[in-house]
């Protein structure tokens, strides 16, 4: 969470929740979804953004159908994917966005990071910062997992 808010910063546009922190233990979406929906009421829109490799697995989601009535969807198309959708009913909320392919990952992040590779520009300064003090990822590991 703290990479996070250093990433995010000060910009007005953006604002970090430590729900699922607080939530403790596993976290899913369709929890997530329906504490917004009760702290935000029925009329406010909520909207899922993703890539196209998560879009593509919500049907292994816990309880999908209920994300899917509580949300739109917001999805990059990423590429590697098919442009497949899923069934009439996600892809009636759904929005394909084309973004600019950046091919940066928290994987990626990490394997660089356990063999000593340069982080810039991948990350906010703020946040290789953090990472280089803090040491937030085991030692000789990429990290998956935390």
């Amino acid at each position: 969470m703290a990479m996070v808010e250093l990433a995010v910063g000060n910009h007005p546009a953006f604002e970090v929740s430590d729900l699922e922190i607080r939530r403790g233990g596993v976290s899913y979406t369709v929890d997530t979804v329906r504490h917004l929906r009760e702290e935000m009421g029925k009329d406010t829109e909520l909207w899922l953004l993703s890539g196209m490799d998560a879009y593509l697995d919500i049907p292994a989601w816990k309880d999908p159908d209920v994300v899917l009535a509580e949300c739109h969807f917001a999805v990059a198309r990423r590429p590697g994917y098919d442009d497949r959708r899923l069934s009439a009913s996600f892809e009636a909320r759904t929005r394909f966005v084309n973004i600019t392919s950046v091919d940066i990952s928290s994987t990626g992040i990490r394997d660089r990071l356990r063999d000593g590779k340069s982080i810039r520009y991948m990350v906010p300064d703020a946040v290789e910062d953090y990472i280089r003090t803090r040491r937030p990822y085991p030692s000789g590991e990429s990290g998956e997992g935390t």
